[in-house]
């Protein structure tokens, strides 16, 4: 099971000490935080956890990310899952995990119409019309629907492809959180 802490208000000790919980363990029996990257905008970072179960995760937010790392504002999504596309011209995202990939990367935190996250989720991975540079999404709980990460080789190319994400139908709204660096390990949508 897979969450995603959107992070406000972030010292750099309270960074430091993140970055030194992040495990690289894969696979491990208990639940870790596995990535930690700064952030523009609205946030000024994303912890990637993993857990077993929805009490597991609390534990890594309260006791770690909390604790621990002394971050006093946490906004937690959990990740959805959802119907495999039909299709077999789609590409399936994955949830948030890959490695920073691209030479400019960002999040888009994204709302959908009532009853359309499925549609939506399914149109960023087409891949005919689907959204350019898509390197993961997940549907997630929370303020947002959808968390998409995006990538390209230049902030130009990511810009456009940032912009692209509110024209699909469905779209209600966007937040884009610009990717700066990551503070530890580089595991972020593998």
């Amino acid at each position: 099971m897979d969450a995603y802490v959107f992070l406000r208000d972030l010292s750099a000790p309270t960074l430091a000490v993140l970055s030194d919980l992040v495990s690289e363990e894969q696979g491990s029996d208990g639940p870790r935080i596995r990535a930690v990257a700064t952030t523009t905008g609205q946030y000024d970072a994303i912890a990637f956890i993993e857990g077993s179960s929805i009490a597991e995760l609390q534990d890594v937010v309260m006791n770690e990310i909390r604790g621990k790392a002394g971050a006093a504002f946490t906004e937690t999504s959990i990740r959805v899952e959802v119907p495999e596309p039909d299709e077999e011209s789609w590409i399936r995202p994955m949830a948030p995990k890959r490695r920073l990939v691209a030479d400019q990367e960002a999040f888009v935190l994204v709302g959908v119409d009532a009853g359309s996250v499925v549609d939506v989720y399914a149109a960023f991975a087409d891949s005919e019309s689907g959204l350019p540079g898509l390197l993961g999404a997940a549907v997630i709980t929370g303020e947002y629907d959808i968390l998409v990460e995006l990538g390209a080789s230049s902030f130009e190319e990511l810009s456009k492809d940032v912009l692209a994400v509110g024209s699909f139908d469905g779209v209600a709204s966007t937040e884009t959180l610009f990717a700066n660096f990551v503070a530890s390990p580089s595991d972020l949508m593998a």
